[in-house]
C-alpha cells in the first residue's frame, strides 16, 4: 500500500511540473521596459506629416549709405576666404558657417570708420548752421511784424509828406510872383526884378518835378505798404518754413549718421571677426557662395531647414475647430521616436474649410517647440489636441497593465530572474500610456508581453 502512494505522488508531481512547464514563458516572451515620468494628454488625434521651413543666411552691409563714390574713394568689399557649410551638415545657431579674409574685414572697417567720422561731422556744420541762421530768422519775423504793424502809418506819412511838398512850393510860387509884381508896380531894380524871376523859375520846375514825381511815389508807397503787410500775414509761415529747412538738415545729418553707426554695430556684431556664423538652428540644404566671391549685400548664400520652424498641418472638422486657438498647446507623437511626446503649439488656423479629404475640414499648422529632435521633412505622425493632461506622472504602456477583477498588476522580474507581479494602481490614459498612481518608481524595469507572442497564443 505505501508503494501506490508513492507512485501516485510521483505521477501528479510529472503532471504538475508537465503544467507548470507549459504555462511557464521565457525571456523570449517579454520586452523590459523602464517606468517613465512626465505628462500624459489625450484629445483629438489628426495625422499628418513634417514640413521644414528654408531659412537662409544673409548679409546687410548697408551700401545706401556710403557716399565713397562721391569722393573719389573706391569702396571695400568683403571677400570669402573659406566656406565651412556644406548640404547636410547640421548647424547651431552661432557656429561660424563662413570665413572672411583678414584684409577685406579689415579695409571694409577703415571704410565705416571714415564714413562714421564724416557723419559726425555733417551733424556738427547742420547743428552750427542752424544755430547761427536761427538768429537771422528770428530778426527778419520780427522786423516783418514791426513794419506790417507801422505799414498804414508810413504810407499814410508819405503820402502827406508829398502832398505837403507841393504844397509848399505852391505857396513859394504865389510869395514869389507876388513879390514881382510889387517890385513892377513899385518901379523896383531890374537886378532884383531878375532874380526873383530867377526864383519863380526854378520853383516852377520843382514844382513839375515834384507834381510829376508824386504819382510814382505813391505807386511806390502803396507797393511797400501791400508788401509790408504781406510779410506781416505770412511772418510765422516764413520763420516756421526757415526752421524746417534747418531742422531737416539736421535731421538728415542725424539720420545718416545712425544709418553708419547702425551699419557699423551690424558689421561687428556678424561679421567683425572675420567669421559669419549660422543665424539658426538647423541642417544645411544648400550653399550659394564660394572661396574667392566677394560677399553681396542681401544675398541668400546659406540655405537651412530652420529646426525653429518644424511644423505639420492637419484637417480639424467644423465641430472641434472653435476649441482651438493659436497659441494653444499640443503634443506631436512621431513615429520615428516611438512613445515620445514632442511638446508644440498651434501657430496658424485656416478660416476657410478644405474638401480635399471629402470632408468639411479647416486646416490647421502647428510647430514644435522642442529644437533638440532631428526631423526630416515628409516624416509622419500625429498631432494631439490636448482635452485632458496630467503633468509629471509616472506611466507605462497600457498593455503592460495586467487586470484581475479590480486589481492591476505589472510584471517584472524578480532577483532569481523569475517573473513575479507587482500590484498597481491606475490613473490617468491617453490610449497608449497609462498613469501610475502607486507600486512603481520612476526608472524602475518592467515587462510587457511581446505582441507576436500574444497572437501565437490567441492562434
Amino acid at each position: 500500500m505505501r508503494k501506490k502512494n508513492t507512485a501516485l505522488i510521483f505521477v501528479l508531481f510529472l503532471l504538475i511540473a508537465g503544467m507548470s512547464t507549459g504555462c511557464q514563458k521565457s525571456r523570449e516572451d517579454y520586452s523590459e521596459i523602464e517606468v517613465k515620468k512626465g505628462n500624459i494628454a489625450a484629445g483629438l488625434t489628426k495625422e499628418g506629416s513634417i514640413s521644414i521651413k528654408t531659412a537662409y543666411e544673409t548679409i546687410n552691409l548697408s551700401d545706401e549709405t556710403f557716399n565713397t563714390s562721391e569722393e573719389g574713394l573706391e569702396k571695400a568689399v568683403l571677400q570669402i576666404e573659406e566656406v565651412y557649410a556644406v548640404p547636410g551638415l547640421a548647424v547651431n545657431e552661432g557656429v561660424p558657417v563662413i570665413k572672411l579674409t583678414d584684409e577685406s574685414v579689415q579695409e571694409y572697417k577703415q571704410m565705416l570708420d571714415k564714413e562714421q567720422k564724416k557723419a559726425e561731422r555733417d551733424v556738427s556744420l547742420a547743428e552750427m548752421e542752424k544755430e547761427e541762421k536761427s538768429l537771422d530768422i528770428e530778426y527778419t519775423y520780427q522786423k516783418s511784424i514791426a513794419d506790417g504793424e507801422n505799414a498804414e502809418e508810413k504810407y499814410n506819412l508819405t503820402i502827406q509828406t508829398l502832398e505837403n511838398n507841393i504844397k509848399s512850393l505852391q505857396d513859394e510860387i504865389a510869395a514869389c510872383q507876388e513879390r514881382i509884381r510889387s517890385l513892377e508896380n513899385n518901379n523896383g531894380s531890374s537886378a532884383e526884378l531878375s532874380v526873383e524871376r530867377s526864383n519863380l523859375s526854378s520853383l516852377e520846375t520843382r514844382l513839375q518835378t515834384a507834381q510829376s514825381e508824386k504819382e510814382s511815389k505813391e505807386i511806390q508807397a502803396k507797393q511797400e505798404y501791400e508788401q509790408a503787410q504781406l510779410n506781416y500775414d505770412y511772418a510765422a509761415d516764413v520763420k516756421e518754413n526757415a526752421e524746417m529747412e534747418l531742422e531737416t538738415a539736421v535731421t538728415e545729418a542725424q539720420t545718416r549718421l545712425t544709418d553708419i553707426n547702425h551699419a557699423l554695430e551690424q558689421f561687428e556684431a556678424n561679421v567683425g571677426d572675420g567669421l559669419i556664423k549660422a543665424s539658426c538652428n538647423g541642417t544645411v540644404v544648400s550653399v550659394n557662395c564660394k572661396a574667392g566671391d566677394i560677399l553681396e549685400n542681401d544675398k541668400k548664400i546659406i540655405a537651412y531647414a530652420d529646426a525653429n520652424q518644424i511644423t505639420m498641418t492637419v484637417g480639424v472638422s467644423q465641430n472641434k475647430i472653435l476649441s482651438f486657438h493659436v497659441g494653444d498647446k499640443v503634443n506631436l507623437k512621431l513615429d520615428v521616436y516611438e512613445d515620445e511626446v514632442i511638446p508644440g503649439e498651434i501657430i496658424n488656423l485656416e478660416p476657410n474649410a478644405s474638401n480635399d479629404t471629402g470632408e468639411n475640414e479647416y486646416q490647421v499648422t502647428v510647430r514644435m517647440t522642442d529644437n533638440e529632435k532631428t526631423v526630416y521633412t515628409d516624416m509622419t505622425g500625429k498631432v494631439v489636441f490636448t482635452e485632458k493632461e496630467v503633468e509629471d506622472v509616472l506611466f507605462v504602456p497600457v498593455e503592460s497593465i495586467i487586470r484581475k477583477d479590480t486589481t492591476s498588476y505589472v510584471e517584472a522580474y524578480d532577483e532569481n530572474g523569475n517573473v513575479k507581479e507587482i500590484e498597481v494602481k491606475t490613473g490617468f490614459s491617453d490610449g497608449e500610456n497609462v498613469e501610475i498612481t502607486s507600486g512603481l518608481e520612476e526608472g524602475q524595469k518592467i515587462l510587457v508581453q511581446n505582441m507576436e507572442d500574444e497572437s501565437e497564443e490567441t492562434e
